[in-house]
């Protein structure tokens, strides 16, 4: 079919194919005069960047030749250098004709037309290719020579009321071409595929004026957007019609904004919980992002600002700043946003204050990448102290005068002597994540972590502070991977924790030895993993299957089962358990659903003669905290099962032969 309907508002069967064949016969039907438009040429290879070739004769002179065809020469050429060509003015990059080739330009062209049924655009790949010869013999110059080729990949239609979207190609049956529905031919393989819709895309000027007058897209600001953005019309319409906020933002100058809003870039489509962009569709005046006065709007304008900035200069606004600490203090906020969420802070400590002992505590160089560290350094210290029940209204608490060694001997004072409780969920956590994070190459090997020991093991060979994230793990908040050297898989080198999207990498943090950054070769490594990760299969992954196995011990009351702590609350056999829970993680022993390992609810249960074990099944995510005496606290889990008395071992044996 030509036409992928996008609303439930469809016609009639026999309209449809009606108005299907009526929109293609228009589509295939419109003329070629672009190409036969010395405008449009001028205009087309001007999207290219000039090169100027040079090389080097036996008496030392540099023969130089640009692309527009004119030779000069000079005593001096170096390789990559943006020089004037004499001839024409033009600002060119210099290239060697010793090496290689560059590799041959392209540039996709969307071609504008008004059809009675709504806007098309035919989409263009304009390719300059670049070959070399000695026309003179071999002791000759070497000349470069410029050819181009044009192709259309494909043709697009939206109709006029914007439900619906067509796009059709040319192909060939027997060596005949005809016009086939869906988009234009693949370009590349692996890593390095395209289709020209992908692309950014430039719209020939001289077809979008006039265009859209008279229709619902009047006033879409296209030109602007064709000209800052590199968008389709077909990409760039229907997040108009759902966003008109859109034309707003284009018309003041708010690109970057605008971007986010539509989620235009790499950033933005990994970003695990589309925070940024769901708050700016959310947002209905500038005040709700954050632009409240004349001048922050005038500051937002000039340096285009995006959603994260705009939120991180309406709180730096307001201290009182020195000029060189501002980019210091916007990085701080931006880490805030990235380690917490926007609008963060603590109840003990204003941001402001946090800011002025960072500025204390990391070294201003580098100091972008060491700012992050330092904020999730802080948040697992400030977790330690509420573990540990230190007052952090404290300031010697909250801001100890030196904070690394404070931290590392928060990590030795808090031991996770009851890591076995996380056992099951780490191990659930691995059986079922494993197969989507796990890879190796010729030097390096990405091992995913599966039992709290394994943490324990690998902090202390690297004195960091990764056991405390069992935890995290255990909950489906982190994945944690080992990164070890081939051939030394059992030697502690690198640890690193990934945000829980197994479709898109969203690395946290890579930590080497004593909290040091990773090595440049593992950071090599790690771009390379990342493509990896975001092209390998991930359409099995599930979040609902990230189950961990627990146990409670219940009364066995005429064959039902109940609570053993309010002797009320009763539990059935593939029942879904599901109650209020406390979701503070500082309370213990409160509302909620306790189940713990199977060591304490046979604990919990002994001496007690109705007692039985129930294994039950819970989503990691439903997990809240720890809570008292081993157990964990949770929101909802299933009931699978009686034990049986065979697989409790001595205890079974010593709990039935009481009972009986």
């Amino acid at each position: 079919m030509l036409i992928e309907i996008e609303t439930n508002k469809c016609p009639d069967i026999p309209e449809l194919k009606k108005f299907e064949r009526e929109v293609k016969a228009e589509v295939v039907g419109i003329d070629d005069k672009y190409k036969n438009s010395k405008r449009f040429w001028n205009w087309a290879k001007g999207l290219f960047s000039g090169v100027a070739f040079f090389e080097k004769f036996c008496d030392g002179v540099y023969r130089f030749q640009h692309d527009c065809g004119h030779v000069w020469t000079e005593e001096k050429a170096k390789q990559g250098k943006v020089i004037k060509c004499p001839h024409c003015g033009k600002a060119v990059k210099s290239y060697n004709l010793k090496f290689n080739p560059p590799d041959n330009q392209h540039r996709v062209i969307s071609v504008l037309y008004k059809g009675k049924y709504g806007v098309i655009s035919r989409l263009i790949t304009l390719y300059k290719n670049f070959s070399y010869s000695r026309p003179e013999g071999n002791n000759g110059p070497k000349i470069a020579k410029i050819t181009w080729n044009i192709l259309e990949e494909q043709r697009d239609i939206l109709t006029w009321d914007g439900k619906y979207i067509g796009k059709i190609h040319e192909t060939t049956k027997r060596n005949v071409p005809y016009w086939a529905s869906g988009r234009g031919k693949c370009h590349g393989q692996c890593f390095n595929r395209w289709y020209a819709e992908q692309e950014y895309v430039y719209t020939y000027p001289n077809s979008i004026k006039g265009i859209f007058d008279g229709t619902i897209f009047q006033y879409s600001q296209f030109e602007k957007v064709a000209k800052v953005s590199r968008l389709s019309v077909i990409e760039y319409l229907p997040d108009y019609l759902k966003y008109p906020k859109l034309e707003m933002l284009y018309k003041v100058g708010l690109y970057k904004l605008a971007h986010q809003l539509m989620r235009t870039n790499y950033e933005w489509q990994s970003d695990f919980r589309n925070r940024k962009s769901d708050a700016l569709r959310c947002a209905k005046t500038l005040k709700d992002i954050g632009i409240v006065t004349k001048e922050d709007l005038k500051l937002a304008i000039r340096e285009d600002l995006g959603y994260d900035e705009v939120q991180a200069w309406s709180e730096v606004k307001f201290w009182k700043l020195k000029k060189k600490e501002l980019d210091f203090a916007l990085n701080f906020m931006y880490g805030i946003f990235d380690v917490h969420d926007y609008g963060f802070k603590y109840e003990f400590i204003r941001n402001e204050s946090l800011f002025r002992y960072c500025m204390a505590q990391v070294e201003w160089e580098n100091s972008k990448r060491k700012i992050v560290d330092f904020i999730r350094d802080y948040r697992d210290y400030v977790n330690d102290c509420k573990h540990l029940h230190f007052d952090l209204s404290d300031k010697h608490i909250n801001r100890p005068k030196d904070f690394k060694a404070m931290h590392d001997h928060m990590k030795d004072v808090r031991k996770y002597n009851d890591n076995h409780l996380y056992d099951d969920a780490m191990i659930a956590a691995y059986d079922y994540l494993h197969g989507f994070v796990e890879y190796e190459d010729k030097k390096f090997k990405v091992i995913m972590a599966k039992t709290p020991q394994d943490l324990i093991d690998e902090g202390n060979a690297n004195n960091h502070c990764v056991a405390k994230y069992a935890e995290h793990v255990a909950k489906g908040e982190s994945v944690v991977c080992f990164i070890r050297k081939v051939g030394e898989e059992d030697k502690p080198f690198c640890t690193m924790e990934l945000k829980p999207d197994m479709v898109h990498y969203d690395l946290a943090q890579c930590r080497g030895k004593n909290n040091e950054d990773a090595p440049k070769a593992v950071e090599t490594f790690l771009k390379k993993y990342e493509k990896w990760f975001n092209n390998r299969p991930a359409t099995g992954f599930d979040e609902s299957r990230l189950v961990a196995r627990y146990y409670k011990a219940v009364l066995k009351v005429k064959g039902e089962y109940v609570s053993i702590w309010d002797g009320k609350t009763k539990y059935k056999i593939g029942e879904i358990k599901e109650t209020e829970t406390d979701k503070n993680p500082d309370n213990v022993a409160t509302n909620g659903l306790h189940i713990a390992s199977l060591e304490f609810a046979q604990d919990f249960g002994k001496g007690r003669k109705n007692a039985v074990i129930l294994e039950v099944e819970v989503n990691l995510h439903d997990i809240i905290v720890p809570d008292a005496k081993d157990q964990i606290r949770t929101s909802k889990f299933k009931v699978l099962r009686e034990v049986p008395a065979s697989e409790l071992g001595e205890w079974g044996r010593q709990h039935y032969k009481e009972v009986a």
